[in-house]
């Protein structure tokens, strides 16, 4: 049998590494080599400018809320104040019925409360189409003003019981219960009204949860 001399399997090997790039004492970059050049190569490049475009969006869009809601806030307090010009004009009777003014806060209260569920519930049927922007304010309402005098004669009897038990006065605590039963009533009418009306003008719905509770 016929065996290759150590030359000839020399000139193959030599044949071979030529063939594949590499010389004797040439070594094959290592696997830890190649990524640490490509993660150089990464950390060259240069930063996008798009990503900064979010940034600037999600600034732009916090001063425009900002400016939003400090606008409805401070119309509102102003409306407010001029409570104190109502309390002013019936400042006589109020000194003479002390009574009232120890529960203006809860009238106040209450109408702010029952004012708010009937804006969230119809700004909630606005968000989910259960109330339709266009039409079916009617029926809406209906139903909302119904539900406001429910409340209204529930609130007017524990207004009632409330005042006797503090103050004993059968007078005043008659005149706080009505006081009680319109103060409801009414803001659970604007409330289902406002948020439909705001829709219908094309502004946003949201805004009538805060606007209630003047």
């Amino acid at each position: 049998m016929w065996v290759p001399p150590p030359s000839f399997l020399q000139g193959m090997i030599s044949n071979r590494r030529h063939a594949s790039g590499l010389e004797e004492g040439d070594a094959r970059p290592s696997a830890l080599e190649l990524g640490g050049r490509d993660d150089g190569a990464r950390d060259e490049q240069p930063e996008s400018p798009g990503k900064k475009a979010p940034i600037a969006r999600k600034h732009g869009e916090f001063t425009a809320e900002l400016g939003s809601r400090l606008g409805l806030l401070a119309g509102l307090m102003v409306v407010q104040s001029l409570s104190s010009i109502i309390l002013a004009r019936f400042e006589g009777l109020l000194r003479e019925h002390l009574v009232v003014t120890l529960f203006l806060t809860m009238l106040v209260g209450a109408g702010g409360n029952a004012g708010n569920q009937a804006a969230v519930k119809v700004i909630r049927g606005l968000a989910t189409g259960e109330v339709p922007a266009g039409g079916g304010a009617a029926a809406v309402l209906r139903r909302e003003a119904a539900m406001g005098g429910c409340l209204g004669a529930a609130l007017f009897a524990l207004a009632f019981a409330r005042v006797m038990v503090s103050d004993g006065d059968p007078v005043a605590a008659c005149a706080i219960a009505i006081a009680a039963f319109a103060i409801v009533l009414a803001s659970v009418v604007v409330g289902a009204a406002l948020p439909l009306a705001l829709a219908r003008a094309g502004l946003d719905p949201a805004h009538a949860g805060p606007a209630i509770q003047v």
